[in-house]
């Protein structure tokens, strides 16, 4: 076999695998949320994981496809998001270590409730509260991922979902941690101000406005009671819900693997 036809086939295997473990994750976490039997785990998340590093040690400089940059920038965001609050099952995996190693938390807080509401069991349920892999924090790993899939800046509907994401983070920081200040409404802001890097932009104008407005409380009302009452009104489960489907739709929008329409025999 001469060179270039091995690195099409890794890569094509990589797809393939890529593609199989984001719609494992997805279909045991919508398992989770709609309270029935998880599949069976194949543990496509670590196979994919190792061939990805012999693959990029193997062929070191060899050039990425668009459509396959953008799978391996969904499937980091979908393992962070969806495993941020878990455990046992998910300390292996390469970009959870890697979050952990640079985002530690300066924090204390009781989570039970959330992980009760999101229905995550018993068994994988984190019990270190310096180990969450805050949204605010995974928050960069949507927008690379926004930044691979479509010219920058990306469209609307992406930014509804950037506008819900810093939303949920300001809303989780006081249900797991207890801030409630405007300092860290103000610093939240801030810094995806910093992040999103982009600046002028009409549709991020508008919906931070609406945001800002939407944290603000009425006179006769504290903030700490406000963020209560905005987190019963922004549930945490429609939210994860939500990114699922949002995660399942970029997915399909994606091309099929070849190796999976072979798979399924529409390989025509």
């Amino acid at each position: 076999m001469d060179a270039d036809s091995e690195v099409q086939i890794d890569l094509m295997i990589l797809d393939y695998l890529c593609c199989k473990a984001i719609f494992e994750i997805l279909t045991k976490r919508t398992a989770e949320l709609s309270a029935k039997q998880t599949p069976v785990d194949t543990d496509l998340l670590t196979i994919f994981d190792t061939w990805r590093t012999l693959s990029s040690t193997k062929h070191a400089g060899t050039e990425i496809p668009r459509d396959l940059q953008a799978k391996m920038h969904l499937i980091t965001f979908t393992t962070l998001f969806v495993n941020r609050l878990r455990g046992s099952n998910w300390n292996g995996s390469p970009d959870i270590l890697r979050w952990r190693e640079q985002n530690s938390q300066e924090a204390s807080g009781h989570f039970s409730t959330i992980d009760e509401k999101l229905k995550i069991p018993d068994y994988d349920r984190l019990v270190d509260v310096h180990q969450i892999t805050t949204l605010l924090g995974i928050l960069p790993d949507l927008l690379s991922l926004y930044a691979v899939l479509s010219r920058v800046p990306p469209p609307m509907n992406h930014w509804k979902i950037v506008a819900r994401f810093i939303l949920q983070a300001v809303l989780e920081q006081y249900s797991l941690f207890g801030r409630a200040s405007p300092d860290m409404i103000e610093k939240v802001f801030k810094w995806a101000d910093a992040t999103l890097n982009w600046g002028g932009l009409d549709e991020w104008a508008i919906l931070r406005t609406e945001m800002l407005n939407l944290l603000q409380p009425d006179e006769e009302q504290s903030l700490k009671g406000h963020l209560e009452y905005l987190t019963k009104q922004f549930s945490v489960f429609e939210f994860e819900a939500m990114v699922i489907m949002h995660i399942r739709t970029i997915l399909g929008d994606l091309k099929t693997p070849v190796l999976v329409k072979m798979e399924m025999g529409e390989l025509g």
